[in-house]
């Protein structure tokens, strides 16, 4: 089954590719679906729940709310490693990131943030010391939270905001393993750089899908060496605009702010100015003409969709300084080294960025795909990498060209014509400066300021090149193989979209969940108004959910991510989904489904609707009991409402830690929204 999928959803993006362009992608937990329960929590919550569960129950509640979590006894043995402390002090301080130095956000003097890592099972203690003048949150991507959902850090669903001048204190135990990211998850602060890599060791038990590639001890051994010491990857977009100066214009015009200044690996990068008739060479011919930038002028309607917007209509509303003006630069590259003797290298790829989806190559040499968002696959060797907001990508890269190579990243989606550049260097032993000015340790004995070769897999524009292959995620099968749980127990089936100018939305037929609701009594203590107001689900513990999300024409390629527990990508076609549940719409189509080896991630994109309707479907089993966050990564869609909140197992009460802990650090603000309106008098939340 599945057998049409890939040259389905290749054929119908390049397709969409010629009529206009997508933004961003995303993405699914190490996950048995018949496990039995490993949170345990006891409450004094008095909960009365209305017989269908996907309804907002009416909950009540005691005073003097305690829980417990007890580890399950397959998990124990992995608290007998000592905890690992780290202190991240958030600043404002100036950075050169691309030869435009701007103000941004510093973690312990640098961004991105210094690698967290630590073994599977092991306890995390992270304090975070907020010295900004703005309140803020920490948020590990990915990670499993059943046991501390008060440490997923989501203002005003796990927590309340950390007030400026207070600590919070974050304390878990990463049960899975692989690679993974932390971001604030207050307002758009990822995109100022309050970002960094979070790497967890897997588990010496851990079944690993190396034996596939091979039956050498030796080269086994170099494989595992090379995961066990990866090369992290990180890439970014940015802009000379901080997060709040472009959602600000974003509310003020409705102009949808498409356009960065530079693509970052590892925090460097350049600007690159090719001249417009190179950059509209490489582009769809339907989103030419481009600004000097390479981007699409503010008044396409091919970007905006067949809706009315403010963008076609006011286009000499648009900032200037995110479509127009460009001046080359020529920054220090980051440089990999690699060394031949090791055999393989790992390369851990994440996208910390905030707006379009990224492919990435390196000349000269192949990736092998041995894991997805922190799950192993059954390996995969491909030339590009497709890359979602908010994904990761571990590849070994055989060790056998020497030499110095350029990698290159480029635009997955047609609204800018952009790429950036960093070196793949061999070297007999690896040379790096500490970290200084804002940015991270820079490696290399050579300076490079340009790429140093042209073996390209794709061109600036993107575009594939010498029949080079790209990863299929959608067919990446986990290893050991998991199936998903054989049917639902409820559907839900929702219309993305834009249900005013400015506002995003997952459900149509809900409400969106604007970032006013970050001041919140927190979801996790009160869940109650969230409900009222419609912008969060309840869910049953044990149940096992689908949810459809039907894209109508007009939208891009939008980047999901769902907290906690990952979720199976069990099925995504073109047209309308018109059936009312997964089980029907597999009798009339199968060939768009696959229930027997889906993908399993916690990150995951639509396919892209400028013409035509597109859908997505996915699978989870309820196996927590806590507010479990759900939302698009571009920043500014979620900003602007694209969120949802489950209630998972809130008939069973969520845990909130020890007295105090939702509370540390903040000084609690209950309030609606201030402003519920836009200037045009537009409702923002009904």
């Amino acid at each position: 089954m599945f057998h049409h999928l890939p040259s389905l959803r290749t054929g119908l993006v390049t397709a969409l590719l010629l009529l206009g362009p997508t933004l961003g992608h995303i993405l699914p937990r190490q996950y048995d679906a018949s496990a039995p329960a490993t949170v345990e929590p006891t409450s004094t919550f008095s909960i009365s729940v209305s017989s269908t569960p996907i309804n907002a129950p009416t909950v009540t509640y005691s005073s003097n709310v305690t829980t417990t979590a007890a580890p399950s006894a397959a998990t124990a043995s992995a608290y007998s490693l000592p905890t690992k402390y780290y202190k991240l002090v958030f600043t404002k301080g100036w950075v050169d990131t691309n030869g435009n130095p701007r103000e941004a956000i510093l973690i312990n003097g640098q961004t991105p943030g210094p690698l967290i890592e630590a073994e599977e099972g092991q306890e995390l203690t992270i304090e975070v010391v907020n010295q900004l003048d703005k309140p803020c949150t920490l948020h590990s991507h990915g990670i499993f939270q059943s046991f501390t959902p008060w440490a997923d850090g989501v203002p005003g669903v796990t927590q309340y905001p950390i007030d400026p001048g207070a600590t919070y204190t974050y304390t878990y135990t990463p049960l899975q393993y692989g690679q993974y990211w932390y971001h604030s998850h207050y307002r758009g602060q990822l995109d100022d750089g309050l970002r960094g890599p979070l790497l967890i060791h897997p588990s010496p038990s851990r079944a690993k899908p190396f034996a596939t590639l091979s039956s050498d001890v030796d080269e086994l051994e170099q494989m595992a060496k090379a995961e066990r010491n990866p090369k992290i990857v990180q890439l970014s977009d940015w802009s000379q605009l901080t997060h709040d100066e472009i959602d600000a214009d974003y509310h003020q015009t409705g102009i949808e702010p498409l356009c960065v200044d530079s693509f970052l690996i590892n925090g460097r990068g350049q600007r690159i100015c090719p001249p417009v008739a190179l950059m509209e060479a490489v582009a769809p011919p339907t989103v030419i003409p481009l600004t000097n930038k390479g981007c699409v002028f503010p008044n396409s309607t091919v970007i905006m969709g067949p809706f009315p917007n403010y963008t076609a209509q006011y286009p000499d509303q648009a900032n200037p300084l995110t479509f127009f003006g460009c001046e080359n630069t020529t920054s220090p590259l980051t440089v990999i080294e690699v060394n031949k003797k090791d055999g393989y290298a790992a390369i851990n790829v994440i996208h910390i960025g905030g707006l379009v989806e990224q492919k990435i190559a390196i000349d000269g040499h192949k990736f092998i795909v041995f894991a997805n968002d922190g799950q192993y696959v059954e390996p995969q060797e491909v030339d590009i990498l497709i890359v979602p907001v908010g994904a990761r990508f571990q590849a070994l890269v055989k060790l056998d060209n020497p030499g110095d190579w350029t990698i290159r990243t480029a635009n997955s989606m047609p609204n800018q014509m952009i790429s950036a550049y960093a070196v793949f260097s061999y070297v007999d032993k690896e040379t790096c400066s500490p970290p200084a000015n804002g940015l991270p340790e820079l490696c290399g004995c050579k300076t490079f300021t340009s790429p140093p070769t042209n073996q390209p897999s794709f061109d600036y524009g993107g575009n594939v090149l010498n029949n080079a292959t790209s990863v299929n995620y959608f067919t990446l099968k986990p290893f050991p193989a998991i199936a998903p749980p054989p049917q639902a127990d409820h559907t839900l089936i929702w219309d993305v979209g834009k249900p005013i100018q400015r506002v995003w939305s997952l459900n149509l037929d809900g409400n969106p969940f604007l970032a006013w609701r970050e001041q919140e009594t927190p979801a996790i203590i009160n869940p109650q108004p969230f409900l009222d107001a419609n912008v969060a689900v309840a869910l049953t513990y044990g149940e096992v959910i689908d949810v459809v999300f039907r894209i109508p024409a007009g939208n891009p390629t939008h980047p999901f991510h769902k907290h906690d527990a990952k979720a199976f990508i069990i099925g995504e076609g073109p047209g309308e989904f018109t059936w009312s549940s997964v089980a029907e719409a597999q009798l009339a189509v199968p060939q768009f489904f696959n229930l027997e080896t889906p993908a399993l991630r916690d990150t995951f994109g639509t396919i892209p609707a400028f013409a035509s309707p597109t859908w997505l479907a996915i699978r989870w089993k309820v196996d927590s009991s806590m507010p479990v966050f759900f939302h698009c990564h571009i920043s500014y869609h979620l900003a602007a409402g694209m969120a949802t909140a489950f209630f998972e197992g809130l008939e069973r009460g969520f845990p909130t830690g020890p007295p105090g802990t939702v509370q540390q650090g903040s000084t609690p603000v209950y309030y609606n929204n201030p402003n519920n309106t836009y200037p045009d008098g537009a409702s923002i939340d009904a």
